[in-house]
């Protein structure tokens, strides 16, 4: 199924123009369309799109206070700006947006970035089987990743970083969809951090807790996950 998106601009002109774009790339389908901010919120939360792309300069509330209403109560919703005006950067990316397209750029630059997200939101169409690779595509590259490979998945910024065995990857996504896609054995020691059980090797307890993995890496513990994750190894291990 492609990735459904809700289309924001108060200019109908532009909004079909994003429409057809939309249409013609075969990348997502299009399941709203609205011309205010309230009226986008509305779309997204009744209709839960993966993608927003949201103009900045409504009638009503603009694009930043749009994306920062919805972050709050779906932090996974991929809203990409595209807007006239290139005074909002910084502010659009502090909402944590996805992607920022200038208007005069749009041609060349949204067909991308649907086929990024496509590609990202594609790793987690389907549940994870037992013996599975997950695929990834990165660079005109496609890598077949084995999950019980995995050591550990840490999240920066927008990016998460895989360690497995064999090397590492840096690809666009949230530890979130991952943990969806991953086997039981892997457990949230820090919301920064997936471990895997299986490639744990020492469990520290002074200077802050921590986790020495197999590869030598030292992974965070957060206070609130310490005691969960000693009953998750006593019971993983005893099982």
């Amino acid at each position: 199924m492609l990735p459904s998106v809700v289309i924001c601009d108060d200019d109908q002109l532009m909004l079909q123009l994003l429409v057809n774009f939309c249409q013609q790339a075969a990348l997502v389908q299009v399941i709203g369309t609205a011309n205010t901010g309230r009226e986008a919120i509305r779309l997204v939360r009744d209709k839960s799109p993966d993608i927003l792309l949201l103009d900045i300069r409504l009638p009503d509330l603009n694009g930043i206070e749009v994306a920062r209403l919805l972050y709050q109560s779906n932090s996974f919703l991929k809203i990409v700006f595209i807007t006239g005006y290139n005074d909002y950067y910084a502010e659009a990316f502090q909402t944590y947006a996805y992607d920022y397209i200038n208007k005069l750029n749009l041609a060349e630059r949204l067909p991308r970035t649907l086929k990024r997200i496509q590609q990202e939101l594609s790793l987690f169409s389907e549940s994870q089987h037992s013996g599975k690779k997950v695929c990834i595509s990165l660079d005109r590259r496609e890598y077949y990743i084995d999950p019980q490979q995995v050591v550990y998945i840490r999240s920066i910024n927008r990016k998460v970083k895989l360690v497995t065995e064999v090397g590492t990857l840096e690809v666009y996504g949230s530890l979130y969809k991952w943990k969806k896609v991953l086997a039981s054995n892997f457990f949230s020691c820090h919301r920064s951090y997936l471990v895997n059980l299986d490639k744990i090797r020492v469990f520290e307890h002074q200077n802050g807790s921590s986790l020495v993995m197999v590869n030598g890496d030292k992974v965070p513990i957060s206070r609130r996950k310490k005691s969960e994750l000693k009953k998750r190894l006593s019971d993983y291990i005893l099982n």
